[in-house]
């Protein structure tokens, strides 16, 4: 009798095994075609980086005004990481009204220059079937998901990102974006 026992525990303890070695599909990262990216108001074109094929997407409500005050907190991520490692950083700004409230905002502050994608129909949010708050992505050149969350609000998930970045090689290209 408990050799039987033994026998069904046994099988069950291995089914459960293998049913958990199962391949798991990853997340890939649609991006949406034909945003507006802008400078505070300025339109500006984008070059090709020369990263080491990983990019950052950051998610922004701009009729959120403690939303936007985080971007300081996204500037020091770019500083940090971006820069040095050859990270492309994409900010997706969405507004339900008009982006009068993150332009104001952001017009004297550090983070000015960086360049950020208008996203009118919150496309991001949509193509991706995200939810607001949880949208922002490490990811690799076939965009494929590595990481998903909000780095800044995160300590946990910033320390697992900053010790993969820290694997990559310094390459310190700072010509990543070409203003006009």
């Amino acid at each position: 009798m408990k050799l039987s026992n033994l026998y069904y525990i046994s099988s069950l303890v291995l089914l459960l095994l293998v049913s958990c070695h199962e391949e798991e599909t990853k997340d890939v990262l649609v991006k949406p075609e034909s945003l507006p990216l802008k400078s505070l108001g300025n339109t500006i074109e984008k070059r090709g980086s020369t990263n080491n094929g990983y990019e950052i997407s950051v998610w922004i409500n701009g009729d959120c005004l403690p939303c936007i005050l985080e971007m300081g907190n996204w500037h020091s991520i770019y500083h940090r990481f971006a820069l040095p490692y050859d990270i492309r950083m994409n900010f997706y700004v969405y507004s339900q009204f008009d982006y009068t409230l993150f332009e104001e905002t952001m017009k004297n502050t550090l983070f000015s220059a960086l360049p950020v994608y208008y996203d009118t129909n919150n496309s991001f949010i949509k193509g991706n079937n995200f939810e607001m708050g949880k949208a922002d992505c490490f990811f690799t050149k076939n965009d494929t998901i590595l990481l998903r969350g909000n780095l800044v609000r995160d300590r946990k998930l910033y320390s697992v990102f900053a010790d993969k970045v820290k694997k990559l090689e310094k390459v310190y290209d700072i010509s990543f974006f070409d203003f006009k």
